[in-house]
């Protein structure tokens, strides 16, 4: 009874995922007004009765209102198998800082899942139609010899193999692979996908430096740097200004992050550590270097969250623009790859079946 009840919690929370922006907007603006006046156990309760046990906000509403005071008042603890990790560490940071950071980080939150997902929704529109490229020509791949092959050897029965060219051997040869072999190609994709899922959240090193400057690492690291960014303004306003005040804020965002964030946050603890201060304490590739000089630049007229709230702008009017060239490149660039495969394909059976026919005048010439 109780795995149905958590799958079915888990099943909710899918639903949810996308109206996470919403809701964070919903809790920030409402808390905002109430002054202390709501709590957030009651608006859990409220949205119970509500939406009904039916619905994801209900259904979720219901739990949380159950949950609430047995983390005594930890929001993020509350969500926490419920909504991303990453989200719910800014939650745990900004609470432990006072209620008005709360406030303050669900509205940035809800900003930044909202620039995240149309992110999505751009990447998706842009991979899609490379994506039905690629599938086309492995498709077409796969057709030869199912289909195009055979019906080539069929035609062409009556000429003896060894009046077969080069061309169409080649091309009968690569048929009789692709039919042994074919099915290392889903393997390999699902395993390469796999890889790449897995090496966005787990892989450090120098091959992980070369790979940040590539689109997809690169969109992921922009990410994580806009949610870093934010967190370090509300724990840097709720606290003060100064190098033990960042550490303190970088320490704090350790427990709940990835290997990849964590190396990175490690790095930055052992800058400080070593007597560096201000921006430069951040350069450890997290941040891109045009971006670093611009915090760098901004610290100096102004306080250190003042200025990462500068960048943190910053980010997010370059993250659209770029991310809209590198996928639109990525497009074109695979379907011209993909249109190029195809053509060869075409133009391999072109000649192929002018080579067999001209054999066969041959073959009947002679006999």
């Amino acid at each position: 009874m109780r795995f149905a009840h958590n799958s079915m919690l888990k099943f909710m929370a899918w639903r949810f995922h996308h109206q996470r922006a919403d809701y964070y907007e919903y809790l920030s603006c409402l808390l905002t007004g109430a002054q202390g006046r709501v709590t957030l156990k009651e608006i859990f309760e409220r949205d119970a009765d509500r939406y009904g046990l039916r619905t994801a906000r209900g259904c979720l509403s219901a739990h949380w209102a159950q949950r609430y005071p047995l983390t005594g008042g930890d929001v993020s603890e509350t969500w926490q198998a419920h909504f991303p990790p990453s989200e719910c560490v800014v939650l745990r940071a900004a609470q432990r800082s006072g209620n008005r950071p709360l406030i303050n980080s669900l509205r940035d939150l809800a900003h930044a899942c909202r620039l995240i997902e149309s992110i999505r929704r751009m990447m998706w529109a842009g991979v899609l139609p490379a994506l039905i490229a690629v599938l086309v020509l492995l498709g077409m791949t796969i057709a030869m010899p199912l289909f195009t092959v055979p019906r080539l050897q069929q035609v062409f029965s009556s000429l003896p193999l060894e009046y077969y060219g080069a061309t169409a051997r080649a091309l009968f040869r690569f048929a009789e692979y692709v039919e042994q072999f074919w099915w290392l190609v889903p393997v390999f994709l699902c395993v390469f996908a796999w890889l790449v899922v897995w090496s966005l959240s787990n892989l450090v090193g120098s091959f992980r430096v070369i790979l940040d400057a590539s689109l997809l690492w690169r969109l992921y690291r922009l990410v994580q740097t806009m949610r870093f960014l934010a967190v370090l303004v509300v724990l840097l306003e709720a606290d003060g200004k100064g190098s033990v005040q960042l550490r303190t804020a970088i320490e704090a965002l350790r427990a709940g992050s990835t290997r990849w964030m964590e190396d990175h946050l490690c790095r930055m603890l052992a800058r400080i550590d070593a007597g560096v201060v201000g921006a430069r304490s951040l350069d450890t590739g997290l941040l891109d270097r045009e971006l670093l000089w611009y915090l760098e630049d901004m610290t100096m007229a102004r306080s250190l969250a003042q200025a990462l709230i500068l960048t943190r702008q910053r980010l997010e009017q370059q993250m659209l623009g770029t991310v809209r060239l590198q996928i639109a490149g990525l497009r074109w660039l695979v379907l011209l790859a993909c249109a190029i495969g195809l053509l060869a394909l075409g133009l391999w059976h072109y000649a192929v079946i002018d080579d067999l026919r001209r054999a066969l005048m041959v073959y009947y010439s002679a006999h």
